[in-house]
């Protein structure tokens, strides 16, 4: 799954093209040189205005993608969306709760509960045996996810100083008080925290989690 947040629906088109270059990227970054890439040949969607625009037709040409639209307000033919659209939803919300985070940090709990259903084993299916035990990213490029780096969201985090940045007579703390909001995908190995004194988010590789307290909740252990 691939979500991308939108401050307007004029963006859709600029995402678009991002997401087929991350598919292809993502899907044949382990495949064999000798072996076919894996594109995108077609795209099922509803009829919304960024789906239908002349710049979103332009796009799926210029990758010979194939499109193809179900009927306005008939959610059952465009199930496999509907379905995935509600599961990270649920997800979200769930994080946004669990953690007492307030709501305007929901593009970062989205984003934690796509990188979840993405490297998380799904639940076994009846159905599909043979992928019963895969996450989704591997089965679609080969790549075994790290799961020890997937924490719980909003926990409490200490974002490490750089020793660049101290004095050697400085005896203040070494850390600044944080609040972990997921893993950063275009830098690989970070973290996205909230410093809590500065009230910013910074993205860095260089911090530590204490997974079992959650200074945003009013039920949860605090420091």
């Amino acid at each position: 799954v691939w979500v991308y947040p939108l401050r307007a629906k004029s963006e859709a088109s600029n995402h678009t093209a991002r997401l087929f270059s991350e598919f292809r990227r993502t899907a044949n970054a382990n495949r064999p040189a000798s072996a076919p890439e894996l594109t995108i040949e077609s795209v099922h969607s509803d009829n919304g205005g960024e789906l239908i625009s002349a710049r979103f037709f332009e796009l799926c040409d210029e990758s010979t993608v194939q499109r193809d639209f179900a009927p306005a307000y008939v959610h059952q033919l465009n199930g496999i969306a509907e379905r995935a659209i509600g599961t990270i939803c649920q997800s979200t919300r769930t994080h946004l709760l669990a953690s007492g985070a307030d709501v305007k940090y929901w593009a970062y709990a989205l984003d934690a509960a796509v990188d979840r259903h993405n490297n998380l084993p799904p639940q076994p299916s009846k159905m599909d045996k043979l992928h019963a035990t895969l996450p989704p990213l591997t089965r679609i490029s080969g790549r075994i996810p790290n799961l020890l780096s997937i924490l719980p969201f909003g926990c409490a985090a200490i974002a490490i100083i750089s020793h660049d940045n101290i004095k050697k007579s400085d005896h203040s703390p070494r850390g600044l008080s944080a609040i972990h909001l997921g893993r950063s995908h275009d830098t690989p190995d970070a973290f996205h925290v909230l410093l809590r004194d500065a009230g910013r988010i910074a993205t860095t590789t260089d911090v530590l989690f204490n997974e079992t307290i959650f200074p945003w909740s009013t039920n949860a252990p605090r420091p």
